[in-house]
């Protein structure tokens, strides 16, 4: 069957510029090992991470629109529900609402 493929072997084509990276390649990323006198490794503290506002946008946006829109789901025809109860069974006026 000389036209048909593995679907892996075209995941591993079709990646679209992904590239692998080692670590120990990348030097920004490992820093060197300091010792001390008695020849103890001193531990590396990491410098803080900064974001921009904007990176910051990107990482949680992805994880705040899906749980905003499930309680938007949840919550809207609960209030349409009760607010008409609210009015004619209670005979009570929504104060406030906004």
């Amino acid at each position: 069957m000389p036209g048909q493929y593995r679907f892996g072997d075209y995941q591993r084509q079709s990646r679209g510029g992904h590239e692998c990276l080692s670590l120990n390649d990348i030097r920004e990323l490992r820093p060197s090992l300091q010792k001390d006198a008695d020849g103890r490794i001193i531990p590396y503290e990491a410098p803080p991470i900064r974001l921009t506002p904007d990176e910051a946008i990107r990482l949680l946006s992805p994880y705040v629109s899906v749980r905003f829109m499930e309680q938007f789901k949840a919550v809207v025809p609960l209030a349409l529900y009760l607010t008409p109860f609210q009015i004619l069974f209670l005979q009570h006026a929504v104060q406030d609402s906004w």
